[in-house]
């Protein structure tokens, strides 16, 4: 009971901080928000090893995977309304800076020509900031000939599924397991 308060205690801190705690504390308050966050892990840690002695019920594969198929089953609901909205706005740079500059960055690796130049075709001319985990995986797409946004979808689809794998050994109701590994598709929603 009283590291449930202290956590209580420490998220509500935290809060305080980020939205009023530049008020109060002025300078410091990046201290004191630091600290707290290096307090609730350290509780966290605490918590986690008081739960690793409890035994977890096992959970087979079989289970685990059929709770990654539903994970994925449930992001695969949202393509058909993801595409209606790729469809309506084709022109990925119209709206973003950060597309133009991704898919810049990979023609130019694929070219052989450094990634980190300025860039000519956006109108103030950046510098390219992005690292290769940003701009690599639109090269899945730019191959099977697909639109480069749907590359966070299946980004997503692979976290999903390791999301779900992860909610499944958990010890908790069915039907909360089911909102849990549902929850990143009511956000596409």
């Amino acid at each position: 009971m009283k590291q449930q308060t202290a956590a209580i205690f420490l998220c509500l801190a935290q809060i305080y901080l980020v939205f009023l705690g530049g008020h109060h504390f002025r300078a410091t308050n990046a201290f004191w928000l630091i600290s707290l966050c290096a307090a609730s892990a350290y509780l966290y840690f605490l918590l986690l090893r008081r739960g690793a002695a409890a035994a977890a019920p096992f959970v087979s594969v079989p289970q685990r995977v059929g709770w990654v198929l539903f994970g994925w089953a449930s992001i695969f609901t949202t393509f058909e309304e993801l595409r209606k909205i790729f469809a309506a706005n084709p022109n990925v740079g119209e709206k973003s800076d950060v597309l133009p500059q991704l898919i810049t960055q990979y023609q130019r690796f694929t070219q052989g020509i450094f990634p980190y130049t300025p860039l000519e075709d956006i109108v103030y001319h950046p510098f390219p900031a992005y690292m290769p985990l940003h701009w690599l995986p639109i090269g899945v797409p730019t191959m099977l000939g697909f639109d480069v946004r749907w590359s966070g979808i299946y980004a997503l689809l692979v976290a999903v599924g390791f999301y779900a794998y992860y909610v499944a050994q958990k010890q908790c109701h069915w039907a909360q397991k089911i909102a849990i590994i549902a929850l990143p598709s009511v956000v596409l929603w």
